[in-house]
């Protein structure tokens, strides 16, 4: 829309500098150009009002403008240079200036492609007027160097107009956030990648989330998008990814968050399955010990007057797991994350989060606690350690039925070299009954701590998971994703799954 709105102004300053300037004494012909000149204007408008009222069928054709209105307008152009070009006793100097101005006013069309098609064929009438005229041969070629030069000169600042046009077409302005391309985008909300610029200028990546147009005035939305918020502010630890700042822009909402320079465990496991291997034990130890301290610190945390809050994710899966290119390991995405004790804001008979990674209880619809969450990490550490997901069928209802009534079979039954006391922890944490379950993440934290230590692997490990997050990063050859759910993420929609 802003290419349109400035294809505009700029048509109609040419009609305005066209039509009187245009009448040079001994040049009548001149009335291709002057309506060509209109003709130019009245297209640049027209294209504008269909995509304002008409955006979807027709915002993809201000793209192709540069076809549609500057290639019409440069053969208008040339016609009249050619004119020109044989006016008998028209001198150098005249002419020169008439053709650098058609230049100039071609510059005017924010087309690369225009100035392309203009400058040579400009620099051959001067060479033509310049023989007609027996000028020297050092004045006419000084004069072909100063006209060539429009041409790279215009080249350049057409370049430039047309990259600030992209941002403003493709980014947006937050406040004191400078929106670049996006990350992602999930049933409810888009991420991208932000430099937050306040004044003296201090620049800082981040990510910043907001939510959706067509959810903009939904308040079910905006509760649960506030909330996700003010939940993720009051979390500070090396293992979850920071809320920064919250705001409005116009009538949506947005969060500024921590931006992380990798991609999600997602990721890592797809390039994993592609190259037919498992992670190391490193880089499972690792990943199982810095899980379970981001959930031993959000099950612990208190309030400002020490009163545990008694947090749950309910959404812990791979797609919300961020590890970085050093190695770091953050979860993200607290949309649905709730206190033990606070009302759900989800309806009778909805289930928030990926079935595939659900408790049992979640799915029953039974009052949840914190081991909702540890029952997410065993599957999440059973399918690591397997490379196969614990839970997959062709349909929900089948995922349902495994969760609710398959048998797991124990780790090490088979991936036998699965450390022993690891694999009582995996074992531990997909208990179906939640009674005999694995009841805090400190517990996992202990009883893999030997091993952990053992294998040095907060160092190998860490190490060997950023050298996967790079080849992942290489391999999609894509952006990395946002702390937030990617485009192609399935659990961003709600699923709706029958309590009774």
């Amino acid at each position: 829309m802003a290419l349109c709105w400035i294809r505009v102004v700029v048509s109609g300053l040419n009609a305005a500098v066209v039509f009187p300037v245009l009448t040079v004494p001994g040049l009548s012909e001149v009335w291709p150009v002057r309506y060509g000149a209109v003709l130019y204007f009245v297209l640049a408008t027209t294209v504008l009002l269909l995509a304002k009222f008409k955006p979807k069928p027709f915002m993809a054709m201000a793209a192709f403008t540069p076809a549609v209105i500057d290639v019409p307008l440069v053969g208008l152009i040339e016609w009249k240079q050619a004119t020109f070009a044989l006016v008998p006793g028209l001198i150098l100097p005249d002419a020169v200036a008439i053709l650098l101005g058609f230049v100039m006013l071609s510059t005017l069309s924010l087309s690369r492609v225009v100035m392309v098609l203009v400058t040579p064929p400009t620099l051959l009438f001067i060479y033509l007027i310049a023989r007609a005229e027996n000028t020297p041969a050092a004045v006419w070629g000084s004069l072909l160097v100063i006209a060539a030069g429009f041409g790279p000169l215009g080249w350049v600042l057409v370049g430039k107009i047309r990259r600030l046009v992209r941002a403003s077409r493709e980014g947006d302005l937050l406040g004191k956030y400078v929106l670049g391309h996006r990350l992602g985008a999930g049933g409810m909300a888009e991420v991208f990648k932000a430099t937050y610029s306040p004044e003296g200028g201090f620049e800082r990546a981040v990510a910043v989330k907001r939510i959706l147009p067509q959810y903009a005035g939904n308040e079910e939305v905006i509760t649960l998008f506030r909330r996700e918020a003010e939940l993720g502010a009051r979390l500070a630890h090396p293992n979850v990814v920071q809320v920064l700042d919250f705001g409005s822009d116009g009538e949506t909402f947005f969060m500024a968050m921590e931006f992380i320079d990798g991609v999600s465990l997602s990721r890592v496991i797809e390039l994993l399955r592609a190259q037919e291997r498992r992670p190391s034990i490193h880089v499972q130890l690792f990943l199982a010990h810095q899980l379970a301290e981001a959930l031993a610190y959000i099950h612990t945390r208190t309030s400002e007057e020490g009163v545990p809050l008694q947090l749950i994710h309910r959404d812990f899966n791979p797609p919300n797991v961020m590890v970085s290119r050093i190695g770091e390991v953050k979860v993200a995405d607290f949309g649905i994350a709730r206190s033990v004790d606070t009302p759900s804001l989800t309806k009778a008979g909805l289930l928030r989060g990926k079935l595939s990674y659900a408790a049992p209880e979640q799915i029953t619809g039974e009052v949840l606690d914190t081991r909702v969450d540890l029952f997410s990490l065993g599957v999440m550490l059973y399918e690591l350690a397997t490379m196969v997901p614990l839970f997959k069928a062709p349909n929900e209802l089948e995922v349902v039925q495994m969760v609710l009534h398959r048998d797991t079979p124990p780790i090490n039954g088979v991936e036998p070299s699965i450390p022993a006391t690891y694999a009582a922890a995996i074992d531990g944490l997909l208990k179906r009954d939640r009674s005999v379950r694995i009841g805090t993440a400190q517990q996992v934290l202990a009883m893999i701590a030997a091993e952990v230590s053992a294998q040095d692997a907060l160092r190998v490990g860490r190490a060997e998971l950023g050298d996967l997050v790079r080849q992942s990063a290489i391999a999609t050859a894509t952006p990395a994703p946002s702390p937030s759910r990617p485009a192609s993420d399935p659990n961003a929609a709600t699923r709706e799954i029958s309590t009774h």
